[in-house]
């Protein structure tokens, strides 16, 4: 006779909508204290002159909507750790070591490519938003899966 296994305490998607909430309440909260992700650059020559100024109710802007994808990330990031450093604390699988460490360095990734830290140090190139969001979208939604199917 086998032994029954522990059962989990939350749904897999109970797990994801809370990763969910807590990142995208957080992502508002980093966005609403962190300076300004673009700082306005030189104006070129007439007769283009300088653009006006966004406005600051653009709510859907780049370093809004990146700011709520990365603080997603983040969390859903942290919440695979916590899953998989728990699976390898069980099992002791090298498995589970090798990718508790790949989460961690992915961790590490996000936070130095994250819109907080270009803030922080004088914004970034021109051009590349639409690009940088893109991203953010598709690693987003790969760790909300990747999470879902973990905790199942």
């Amino acid at each position: 006779m086998s032994a029954p296994t522990p059962s989990r305490s939350w749904a897999p998607g109970a797990v994801v909508a809370l990763v969910l909430v807590v990142g995208v309440v957080a992502g508002v909260v980093l966005d609403v204290t962190a300076p300004q992700v673009l700082p306005p650059g030189p104006c070129p020559p007439p007769p283009g002159g300088c653009p006006a100024p966004p406005s600051p109710s653009a709510v859907l802007s780049y370093p809004h909507v990146t700011g709520v994808l990365v603080a997603v990330a983040l969390v859903a990031l942290l919440a695979l750790l916590v899953v998989y450093g728990r699976t390898y604390w069980e099992t002791r699988a090298p498995q589970m070591l090798g990718l508790a460490l790949f989460l961690g360095a992915l961790l590490l990734e996000t936070i130095l490519t994250s819109p907080f830290v270009f803030a922080r140090f004088g914004g970034l190139p021109r051009g590349v938003e639409p690009f940088l969001v893109a991203g953010q979208v598709f690693e987003a939604l790969a760790l909300l899966i990747f999470l879902y199917v973990s905790v199942q």
